[in-house]
This record gives structure tokens, C-alpha cells and sequence, in this order.
């Protein structure tokens, strides 16, 4: 649940993060001394941000990707499995 002060100052935190975040960069149009256009960097950083976005968002709603994340996180279920299965062969 989102507590009363985190309400108030959304209005006012996300504009600044996007701000800092805009002019932190390091392009021509806002740094002359940099080697990289503004649309250089939004072709490149817009596709990653998709992507990610994407995987996050496939991961947050579907049982099947969280079960498998899980399971290579924890090294549980079938990944497991076949790794014993590989020592036991080995130590033959």
C-alpha cells in the first residue's frame, strides 16, 4: 500500500527523475563536447528499455516464466534433476 507522503511527492519526483535523466546525458544537443546525437542515443536506449520492459512485464504475469526463473534462481526442479543425473554418469 502506497503511504500518504509517497502520494504527495509522486507529482513532483517523477518530472525531476525524467529531467535529471534528459539532461544528464551525454549528447550534442546538451553537451557540445560529446561524440553522440540525441537521436543516436533514444535508437539506442529506447529498443533496450522495450526489451526489458517487455521481459519484466512477461515475468510479472505469466506462472510459466516465474516458475522457470524461480527454479534457475534456486536451482530446483528439472534443471537440478539432470545436473545429478550428469554427476552420476560421471562418476561412473
Amino acid at each position: 500500500m502506497i503511504s500518504d507522503i509517497d502520494q504527495k511527492l509522486t507529482p513532483f519526483e517523477l518530472p525531476l527523475g525524467f529531467f535529471t535523466s534528459f539532461f544528464g546525458m551525454n549528447v550534442i544537443e546538451i553537451n557540445q563536447g560529446s561524440n553522440y546525437t540525441l537521436r543516436t542515443a533514444l535508437a539506442v536506449t529506447l529498443p533496450i528499455s522495450f526489451v526489458i520492459f517487455a521481459i519484466a512485464m512477461l515475468c510479472a504475469f505469466t506462472r510459466r516464466a516465474r516458475t522457470f526463473i524461480a527454479e534457475v534462481l534456486t536451482f530446483k526442479g528439472p534443471a537440478r534433476e539432470k545436473l545429478h543425473q550428469k554427476r552420476r554418469e560421471l562418476r561412473r
